[in-house]
């Protein structure tokens, strides 16, 4: 860029880019402008203000050379010694301009100044303003947050963004690389006043968080030092760091730039590379061209000599060349391997590999090679079968789904030759005409034709096909006539097979059939015979036949119309409504004014009015229509210029030409057709008789002679040749104003003059015999074709007819000779139409062609280009190729203004182009425009003006002016594309297209500067386009915008984003590549920094995508092999030397801070393009191609080690992708180079999260298909090697105790344990143990308070009980290798004892089948007899007989599968009587929970989980001596969650050190971790089971602890997920939608129970289950059992002497809870009342005689049973046994008393429903106040108070009273119910009212006045009652 000149700026004020090309990407303070005075960052500021924002500290910034806007990858830790300058003392801050003042005016620094290194970092802050507490170089981030702690020395890792690169331009001196160069210096800028500053730390680099974030710390030595793995403590590690800090601040860092892409490829290391030399470079023809020659579409080239002849006009000359000339087609060498290439591919079914199985097989085996220390020989091989067999990691799995496909940008089209302009065929339909036919026979000969209309817009929509199906004998008697001197018929015309098609069906689409004979005389008469065939006798027959072969031979060359008829083609959905076999049989006859209006008229009519045809003339013409496939291939197809089309055949098939206005397609073939339409004439004023007229038309060149021949281009009919000199049209019989219908179709030569005219002749013919002259002309007539150099205008014409003409009659000054008739008045008239693709119609369009080909460029030539914009669109449209050929060459040879305006003429044209032939919607480029770029073969420039650059200066000009810039933005991608052509045939011609050297060298000097001005200037436009429209969108209230929804929501300027990237990305194989990164890094960078607006970011990562899917991507990244050194600085210095990953991975890992939608789009940009890799087979030829490439992305696992717990939050799909890329670039990776390399430096913590990351991706693929566990296998081959090198590389703090390494590697390996989808895997992983257990037997059997030795045991019994002989006989030796290796370390089994007794009791829990295990541990006993028979054998076989014994009760268990219940009891007592040791205990306590979760018992499988929580906060207390502040110091504290809790066992007596020492507390479950966890899946569960109280309780316990820890992240989590409980629980509330489940007591008789007999217990069952419901499954359960050997007592009353002693009885009987009244006034909710109950009731009616119900209710008693459980509900189990029951007896008249009082309730509890339902108050109402069931109130008042001295009165009172409340609410009810229902309901309301009325009366009998308060005359009062409760 020249000095002084200062670009545009991408945004001003706003961006990531840091000051010159040095500083950081500048997303903090850092970076010039990043921060705008609005933002929420630092708040809005006052003009002039310095001050931050409230909370925010006050920072200083140090302004660094160069300008903002740059977006580069950082410099190198630090410069070549050459470069170091001496340090500059710090200058003092200037005070800020007062506020409202101007800005200064920005000037850019001069080369000198940009290149002056940055000062050194100043001191700290001052102590009265620390940016932290910590440390003084916390930065605040628009991505990080408030604030942030950083290392010292820019940018360590992917971060916000690394420092920038300054990239220099080829063509220039470096001095000057450090330019501005996108943004100019902008207010608030270093070289602004009112800067604020920021200390930049060395090299001018804003501080910045390493890895995106900051949450890791960083630094060197964390695990591991050097290659030797001498570990050291954390604490060493820190101050290692801090020295490590400390050093680079001594430093001096310059700027340095990006290495030189060409520099880089010459340096010793890369060319060294032998390795990796073929994904180096570029291929050295990488990119060509090829001139294929142009394909017709017809057997011969339309444009031959005739007419390519002399003397044609330029325009025509260009017109013809485009359609004649080849194609120059550029041809990329490995375009195959582009990413859209590769992943658009239908994908073909991956071979995932051998299909392994562990289910399959009978388990057992011993593999004893499993047990020998693990040899290097054996541990090599080891390594080689993990490696062998696998498969590409993302080619297990399809990832790219429907809708991501239906995001992706707009890609450019392959070329392809044979549809390179698209023709647009239509709706095709092939017609065959069959038959005419009359009744009267066969005649005379006819003539017809077919033609479509369209009767709404009154025109021909297609030229007529004319057929005739004439015998040979009429054939032959035409010949004789001298309609034969017309010329021999020709097979191209007379075939009866004919193509239409239709571009717009519309129902106004008529085939319309006309039908022609010999001219006879009068029609009718002619016709007559055809009405009386039926009555003509054989005499008038034979004389018909002789005088129509005399009229044959004699009129033979006139027609006369004779009929017409028409049929509807499409129906109003625009579907084809007629096919197959087609008759026309209404046939009109054609009428003096036949014509084509009329024909109009008629079948508007016809159709109208549905009326049929008058008196039809007998007969029909059958066709057959057949509807073609889409662009069908019929062999033997003409075209409508009669060019026999490829592939040639047979039939031959005449192409009609369709003729409608919406047909507007661009000329690409030759066409130059004149279509003349006769309509009228008057002859009145003609001298003589003449009546019978027909027209001859011919096309003439010359006026030598009226009576002469015309050109041989007038087309023929069928019975024709292919062309003659004339036409003749059917004659009107005795008419002197004839009407016609005539079509006559005539081809235009190519070369045409002012002579070439239509010549109309009006003849009378001769009818009747006996006269010599058949024609006798009477009147002529012409008209121009051709005028003034330009075809004339079509349309309607009407001119004069001339009784005479001379000779010379087109000479001006021959006017005078003509005899005119009527004083020249207009009497003939007729339509033209031109379908050329020579000559145009338009007057702009040929204003432009003629000033172009008089080559002089002035004010003329620039007006008419100018004046293209007004031209017609149909006509652009059609001559678009050749303008565009012009227009480019006015921009590179014309004048300045001439070009200009040429300029700005293209893509209006583009616009018309694109509007008029793009289907509705498409997203896609105009094929059309595509084609034209393939089209193009030339360079219309010169070595000073080639065409891309002056296509650049001008676009460039367009944003300084004030036109309008839309279309260009627009059609973006056509001018790139034409640029990109453009350059690749200027190097073509210049011989510079192979890459055989440096590309610097290849453009023209200044195009970098201007393509880079280009690229600002418009993504200066998009940003602002989206901030207008964006604004516009909200104000209209839309939704809201996401990348999905980006393009369709705001609709920023039609794909110029993607067209940026696509010519970036051409540019890239082209161009040098460095200065181009610079370009790329600019707009990326700065195109929405913070990630915070959708649209924008959705952009930026459709140009990552495109970009990144060069396909030579990895060249481009030079793969060269890497080495970390420092881990401060590998993102520095991996973006330093492979750009473009740099940039994708800084982009994708800065989203992770950003919303879901803005990380989705980021992580499938990424995930696709390993994608690529994984499918682009040159880089599967070798396995170091693969790991080169992952090293470049590298960063990525850095950059989600940040981001651990956002990832962790992500929903399950889009977690899969984050991890899934993570898992490729693992399994790829280069481990010894780079990963090994990496976590010997890094810090525990950041290894830490790194192996959490693993164990997020392996549980995040579940195994639901083949693709997914091929994935697993994967997966799991990748990670173990992972395991593998950790096992080397920390061997040191592995055997450490007080390290956390092992806990890594543990959980790793459990993980792993849990992929049981591969047999191969497990073998590797089976084998990986063997050596961990060799090598860390320390660890497991000595270390204490671990879970190391418990979960390994239990995993290798678990596989131990697999079928897989190979999988079980490897975990066998495993076992007994753990066995040996416990009593090799401690020369005691204690520890494997315990630890194996808890595996199998956690094992028998969770699987079903335990025969394998047996088998297995059999083969492990009698291998340990052989191996060693001493004391290990002994200890074997009494392990594995304890073992057994436990699996034992498991199986004991089994035998009472079909009584869940009883299976639950076994399984508490099993947990209990493990009291003594809890780690069995909570296994056995789980297992119940998984139990009852496999029932669907949640409230039982939640009290499982809470009493496991009990035990864990014993154990916290015990262990840390006594009460402790948020955790319950009893079981009673759980009482809440828990009433039965109290009832428990606690811990053991035995000391804890004992028991950790042991291994009776796996610190799994036995930690504050772990109670916590606990107390979740107690929440969790509960929410499944709707127990949301349940759930809130647990809570309390949760957020007590938290809020004595003043743990408040945590705290707010819970009140939140609280607060979704408390919805749930009002939400449940107001649907009613719980029941909380139901009781019912099961109570078991008879001798064949056993101890069982007369044990009565209390079931919980579900709300859905009824006492039916329960007493079949507990009646099919045991008959299952017990055959048929059960019954079920109905009766309450057993009667145990009737019992027979082999029958199993059972009695089932619904209970409800009972609760004391002192109890149940305190339980208000029904949670209260189901919750902590341990009584239950139920009622049985009985009588003295011993039935249940009486006749009599004086003899009705009730039995009330009152049941008392040992425990109180909820508990662990789902049944109770009783242990206690009372009876209450209730006498008759109580009995009805609680009758009555339960009908009160029901009718209150109607009443004060809220919403009222009527359907259940009426049925209340129906069974209280009907007369056919109110015996019930009616009966008890006769009984009781009719007799009421019997009985006590204090119950008599009582009855009263409860039948005066019973009354007066069955009123209330009435009146309510009144108040809701419809008409409809009226008549059952009266029957209510009556019925209601009886039952009053007969109470009133014993209870006088019983008539409530309101009632008068009738029985229910007008006045309802004010309120609808009672």
């Amino acid at each position: 860029m020249q000095q002084g000149r200062q670009p545009p700026s991408f945004t001003p004020g706003v961006g990531r880019g840091a000051p010159g090309g040095v500083a950081g990407r500048g997303r903090g303070i850092g970076a010039v402008g990043s921060t705008p005075p609005s933002s929420p960052l630092i708040g809005k500021q006052p003009a002039g203000s310095q001050s931050p924002g409230p909370g925010v500290p006050k920072v200083s910034v140090e302004p660094a050379a160069g300008a903002a806007g740059s977006r580069q990858p950082p410099p190198p830790a630090g410069p070549p010694p050459s470069q170091q300058q001496p340090q500059q003392p710090q200058q003092p801050q200037q005070p800020p301009p007062p506020a409202g003042s101007p800005p200064a005016t920005n000037k850019p620094a001069s080369p000198q100044q940009q290149q002056q290194p940055p000062p050194p970092a100043g001191p700290p802050p001052s102590t009265d303003t620390p940016l932290s507490a910590s440390t003084p170089n916390a930065r605040i981030s628009p991505r990080n947050g408030p604030a942030q702690q950083q290392p010292v020395g820019g940018s360590a890792r992917l971060g916000i963004m690394p420092p920038k690169y300054s990239v220099p331009q080829s063509n220039k001196p470096a001095a000057a690389a450090s330019s501005p160069a996108l943004s100019p210096p902008t207010p608030g800028s270093p070289s602004s006043p009112g800067h604020r500053s920021v200390p930049i730390p060395q090299g001018g680099v804003a501080p910045r968080s390493p890895r995106l974030g900051g949450a890791l710390s960083v630094g060197g030595g964390g695990g591991a030092e050097g290659e030797k793995g001498a570990w050291k403590s954390e604490a060493d590690v820190q101050s290692q760091m801090d020295t490590m800090k400390t050093k680079k601040k001594k430093k001096k860092k310059s700027g340095s730039d990006i290495e030189d892409y060409e520099t880089r490829l010459a340096s010793k290391d890369v060319v060294k590379d032998k390795e990796c030399k073929e994904i180096m470079f570029f291929p050295v023809s990488d990119i060509d061209t090829e001139r294929v020659s142009r394909t017709i579409k017809t057997e011969a080239n339309p444009v031959n000599d005739e007419v390519m002849v002399r003397g044609l006009e330029g325009y025509v000359k260009d017109e013809l060349d485009v359609v004649t000339r080849d194609w120059t087609i550029v041809r990329r060498a490995c375009a195959k391997y582009d990413g859209h290439t590769i992943l658009d591919k239908k994908e073909a079914v991956k071979e995932l590999g051998k299909q392994e199985s562990i289910t399959i097989g009978d388990g057992g085996g011993f593999d004893a090679e499993l047990i020998k220390p693990p040899s290097p020989d054996g541990r090599k091989k080891e390594s080689t079968l993990r490696n062998e067999e696998r498969i590409p990691l993302l080619s297990a799995l399809v990832m790219r789904d429907k809708a991501e496909a239906a995001l992706a940008d707009v890609v450019r089209p392959a070329p392809d030759i044979a549809s390179a302009f698209p023709v647009k065929r239509g709706l095709e339909f092939l017609i065959h005409a069959k038959e005419l036919s009359f009744p009267l026979g066969e005649i005379e000969p006819f003539f017809c034709s077919l033609v479509l209309m369209d009767i709404s817009k009154k025109q021909r929509i297609s030229e007529a096909f004319h057929f005739d199906l004439n015998s040979e004998p009429l054939k032959k008697l035409l010949a004789t006539s001298e309609r034969g001197l017309i010329g021999p018929s020709d097979p191209l015309m007379n075939t009866p097979y004919a193509v239409f098609s239709v571009v717009t069906p519309s129902p106004s689409i008529y085939l319309v059939l006309q039908i022609d004979k010999v001219l006879t005389g009068d029609p009718d008469a002619a016709m007559d015979p055809y009405f009386k065939h039926s009555n003509l006798k054989q005499k008038e027959r034979a004389k018909l036949l002789k005088d129509t072969e005399f009229a044959t031979s004699r009129l033979g060359k006139y027609t006369m119309p004779v009929a017409w008829t028409a049929i509807k083609m499409f129906s109003d959905e625009g579907k084809l409504e007629v096919s197959g076999e087609i008759r026309f049989r209404d046939l009109c006859r054609a009428r003096a004014d036949h014509s084509d209006e009329r024909l109009y008229f008629y079948i508007n009519k016809r159709e109208k009015h549905a009326q049929a045809v008058k008196r039809p003339l007998p007969g029909y013409c059958k066709i057959h229509l057949t509807m073609l496939k889409k662009d069908e291939e019929l062999p033997g197809r003409i075209d409508t210029s009669l060019y026999r089309v490829l592939p040639t055949g047979t039939p031959l098939i005449r192409e009609i030409e369709y003729l409608g206005d919406e047909n507007v397609q661009p000329n690409i073939t030759y066409t130059n057709h004149l279509y003349v339409y006769l309509e009228n004439a008057n002859l009145t004023k003609g001298k003589g008789s003449s009546r019978n007229i027909s027209v001859r038309v011919q096309l003439r060149d010359q006026d030598g002679a009226v009576v002469g021949p015309g050109l041989p281009l007038v087309y023929g009919r069928s019975d024709c040749a292919c062309f003659a000199t004339f036409s003749d049209s059917a004659c009107t019989y005795h008419n002197k104003k004839p009407v016609f219908y005539h079509e006559v179709k005539i081809e235009l030569p190519s070369r045409m003059t002012d002579r070439h005219h239509l010549f109309f002749t009006f003849l009378h013919l001769t009818v009747k015999p006996g006269k010599k002259d058949l024609e006798l002309p009477v009147g002529y007539a012409f008209a121009p074709v051709f005028a003034s150099g330009k075809i004339v205008k079509d349309g309607h014409k009407c001119i004069p007819i001339a009784a005479s003409l001379p000779e010379a009659y087109l000479n001006p000054n021959m006017e005078e000779e003509i005899n005119w008739l009527d004083n020249m008045k207009p009497l003939f008239d007729f339509t033209t139409k031109t379908v050329s693709s020579v000559f145009t119609q338009d007057e702009k369009i040929h204003s432009f062609f003629s000033h172009f080909s008089s080559e002089k460029d002035d004010t003329d030539m620039c007006l008419s280009t100018e004046a293209l914009v007004q031209a017609s669109d149909s006509e652009i449209v059609r001559n678009f190729p050749v303008l565009l050929d012009q227009l480019l060459h006015c921009i590179t040879n014309r004048s300045n203004n001439t070009a200009t305006a040429a300029f700005f003429v293209i893509p209006h044209i583009l616009n018309k182009v694109d509007s008029l032939t793009s289907p509705a919607g498409s997203r896609q480029r105009n094929p059309h425009l595509v084609a034209y770029v393939n089209l193009l073969n030339r360079e219309y420039g010169n070595d000073k003006r080639p065409l891309y650059n002056e296509l650049v200066r001008h676009w460039l000009r367009a944003f300084n002016g004030k036109r309008k810039r839309g279309d260009i933005a627009k059609f973006s991608w056509f001018f790139f594309d034409i640029i990109f052509k453009s350059m690749i045939l200027f190097l073509e011609d210049k011989k510079l297209l192979e890459n055989t050297g440096t590309r610097k060298e290849r453009l023209v000097p200044g195009f970098y500067d201007e393509i880079t001005d280009l690229i600002a200037q418009l993504h200066n436009w998009i940003k602002s386009y989206h901030k207008d429209a964006g604004a516009a969108v909200l104000k209209a209230g839309e939704e809201e915008v996401t990348p999905g929804n980006a393009a369709r929501v705001i609709n920023p300027p039609d794909n110029l984003n993607a067209a940026i990237a696509h010519f970036l990305k051409d540019l890239l194989s082209l161009a040098d590549p460095t200065p181009i990164f610079k370009i790329i890094g600019d707009y990326i960078g700065q195109l929405c920094p913070a990630n915070d607006s959708s649209p924008l970011v959705s952009y930026k990562f459709e140009a990552l995508r495109i970009i990144c899917d060069h396909e030579h991507y990895v060249p481009l990244n030079i793969p060269t092999a890497e080495v970390i050194t420092d881990v401060l600085t590998i993102t520095e210095e991996f973006w330093r030397r492979h750009f473009l990953s740099g940039l994708l991975l800084d982009e994708v890992c800065a989203t992770l801070r950003s919303k879901k939608a803005v990380r989705v789009e980021a992580i499938r940009t990424l995930r696709n393009l390993l994608r690529k890799h994984d499918a682009d087979i040159r880089y599967a030829t070798s396995s170091i191609f693969m790991k080169r490439i992952a090293a470049l992305y590298f960063p990525y696992i850095l950059g989600l080690l940040e981001h651990l717990s956002t990832i962790q939050e992500m929903d399950d799909d889009e977690k899969r992708d984050w991890l899934v890329c993570f898992a490729w670039v693992v399994r790829n990776q280069d481990s010894k180079n780079l990963l090994r390399k990496w976590w010997k430096k890094d810090t525990f913590k950041s290894i830490s999260a790194f192996f959490r990351l693993i164990g997020a991706t392996v549980t995040s693929f579940p195994a639901r298909t083949p693709q997914d566990s091929a994935l697993r296998k994967e997966l799991g081959l990748s990670f173990l090697g992972i395991a593998e090198e950790f096992m080397q590389d920390f061997s040191t703090p592995l055997f450490d105790e007080k390290s956390d390494h092992m806990s890594l590697l543990s959980g790793l390996l459990m993980i792993l344990f849990q992929i049981d989808d591969s047999v191969s895997l497990k073998v590797c992983l089976l084998s990986t143990v063997r050596y961990f257990v060799f090598t860390f037997k320390k660890v497991l059997f000595r270390w204490r308070n671990t879970s190391f030795c418990g979960d390994l045991t239990y995993e290798v019994l678990r596989h131990c009980n697999m079928a897989n002989h190979l999988v079980s006989g490897k975990a066998a030796a495993l076992f007994y290798l753990l066995i040996k290796m416990n009593f090799s370390e401690t020369k005691t089994f204690s520890r494997i004892r315990l630890q194996s007794t808890i595996a199998i009791s956690r094992l028998t829990g969770t699987v079903k089948e335990n025969e394998l295990v047996k088998k297995t541990l059999q083969g492990v006993v009698q291998f340990a007899q052989r191996d060693s028979p001493g004391v290990v054998h002994k200890a074997v076989d009494e392990i594995c007989n304890k073992l057994a014994s436990v699996i034992m009760d498991s199986q004991k268990m089994s035998l009472h599968t079909h009584d869940p219940e009883m299976t639950a009891d076994l399984y508490y007592q099993v947990s209990t009587s493990y009291s003594d040791s809890p780690d069995l205990r909570v296994a056995w306590l789980d297992n119940l929970c998984n139990y009852h979760i496999e029932h669907n018992r949640m409230e039982e499988a939640a009290q499982c989980k809470i009493y496991v929580a009990a035990l864990i906060a014993e154990f916290l207390i015990k262990q840390l001596g006594g009460s402790v502040d948020g955790f319950p110091p009893t079981y009673s504290a759980f009482s809440s969650v828990s009433p039965s809790i109290t009832k428990e066992k606690g811990l053991p007596d035995v000391p804890l050190d004992l028991g950790e020492e042991e291994g009776m507390y796996n610190p799994k479950n036995f930690s504050e971790q772990g109670y916590r966890n606990t107390l979740k899946q107690v929440i969790a569960i509960s929410r499944s089971g709707l127990l949301f109280e349940q759930a809130m309780d647990v809570y309390n316990l949760l957020t007590t602890m938290s809020h004595k820890q003043k743990d408040y992240v945590m705290l707010a989590r819970h009140f939140s997920e609280m607060k979704h409980i408390c919805d749930d629980v009002m939400r449940a509330s107001n649907l009613g939608s719980r029941m909380f489940g139901n009781r019912y007591r099961v109570a078991f008789f008879g001798k064949a129970w056993g101890d069982q007999h007369g044990r009565e217990y209390i079931y919980r069952e579900s709300d859905t289950t009824r006492t039916a419901d329960i007493t079949n499954r507990l009646l099919a359960q045991f008959k299952t059992h017990y055959g048929a050997k059960v019954e079920v007592i109905s009766n309450l009353q057993v009667n145990m002497a009737s019992l027979k002693p082999d029958i199993h009885y059972f009695q089932v009987v619904s209970v409800t809870e009972h609760l004391a009244p002192e109890v149940a006034k305190d339980r208000k909710t029904l949670w209260d009342k189901k919750f902590n109950v341990d009584r239950f009731i139920f009622e049985s009616p009985f009588t003295a005689s011993g039935k249940a119900q009486a006749s009599d209710i004086r003899e009705q008693r009730k039995r009330k049973t009152i049941l008392y459980t040992e425990r109180p509900f909820p508990f662990v189990l789902p049944r109770l046994p009783v242990v206690r029951k009372e009876e209450i007896i209730m006498e008759p008249l109580e009995v009805s008393i609680e009758l009555v009082q339960g009908r009160i309730a029901a009718l209150r509890k109607e009443l004060d429903s809220r919403p009222p339902s009527t359907k259940t108050l009426q049925q209340v109402l129906q069974g209280s106040v009907l007369v056919q069931v109110n015996a019930g109130p009616s009966e008890i008042a006769k009984v009781f108070l009719g007799n009421a001295s019997a009985y006590p009165a204090e119950q008599i009172q009582q009855l009263k009273e409860d039948m005066i409340e019973f009354v007066s609410v069955c009123q209330y009810a009435l009146v309510f119910n009144k108040s809701l229902i419809g008409q409809d309901q009226e008549e059952f309301q009266h029957h209510l009212e009556q019925g209601f009325g009886v039952l009053r009366t007969e109470l009133n009998k014993f209870i006088p006045n019983i008539r409530p308060p309101g009632v008068s005359g009738s029985v229910i009062a007008p006045t309802q009652p004010q309120h609808r409760g009672v």
